[in-house]
């Protein structure tokens, strides 16, 4: 029975054939080491020539016979098909693979033309084409969902404008300028009443520093609570 590696021989040329060769020849030579060397070193040698002409013979086999190209796990077909553009996870092959929607064939590998098929059947592009009937039904669905729920807080919306539940807009943001106007006005009038205050309450003394620091805090509750009460008074009057 002919070898992937015989059949290659047959057709490639030039610089992969040289290539082939030598790396033919090391995987054999490598090999009868072993005969009469079994170190780690003779073993380790034989497994990185054997894995090295087997990467080459798959990329060759591929480039020289695409249409029986294989994938031999997961990982390779995510890759593929990412790369023809279908947007698929590492999780979504493993799960459809244990679902039976992707086979394996009797050596074990992913066949090319069986995973385009299963991405045809089962994945969308990333430019949108490829949609699976089912995911487009469920999508549809939860798009009329949302949209449901938008009229529906629209309508909420509206009931709540008629029971006076909301402000206009303009009226809103003038109350606030005006709750702003006084907050500055006050803030700017402690910065020049209070701190001659406070420069005569430390008296330069940097132990009463305790001292000014409970008025400051005291004049900022003061400000805040007058803001506080111009917010209310200002509510009552939206309400009224």
């Amino acid at each position: 029975m002919r070898t992937k590696i015989d059949q290659l021989f047959e057709v490639v040329e030039g610089e992969d054939r040289q290539r082939l060769e030598i790396l033919v020849r090391k995987e054999r030579e490598a090999l009868e080491r072993l005969d009469s060397d079994s170190t780690t070193e003779a073993v380790d040698l034989w497994k990185a020539a054997k894995s090295a002409l087997s990467e080459y013979v798959k990329e060759l086999w591929n480039s020289y016979f695409p249409e029986d190209q294989v994938f031999e796990n997961a990982i390779e077909v995510v890759s593929f098909l990412n790369e023809e553009g279908w947007k698929v996870s590492k999780t979504k092959v493993y799960n459809d693979i244990k679902a039976g929607r992707l086979r394996r064939n009797k050596e074990g590998h992913f066949r090319k033309q069986d995973v385009l098929k299963y991405a045809e059947t089962y994945l969308v592009r990333y430019d949108g084409g490829g949609e699976d009937p089912e995911k487009l039904q469920e999508l549809k669905l939860k798009h009329e969902i949302e949209i449901m729920e938008v009229k529906k807080r629209m309508l909420q919306m509206e009931e709540e404008i008629k029971r006076g539940e909301y402000v206009r807009r303009d009226e809103f943001e003038h109350a606030l300028a005006a709750r702003a106007s006084i907050f500055k006005s006050d803030l700017q009038n402690f910065a020049y009443k209070d701190v001659p205050e406070i420069v005569a309450i430390v008296n330069g003394d940097t132990k009463k520093t305790p001292d000014a620091i409970q008025y400051v805090l005291g004049r900022i509750d003061e400000i805040l609570a007058r803001y506080v009460e111009s917010r209310v008074e200002s509510a009552e009057v939206e309400n009224a």
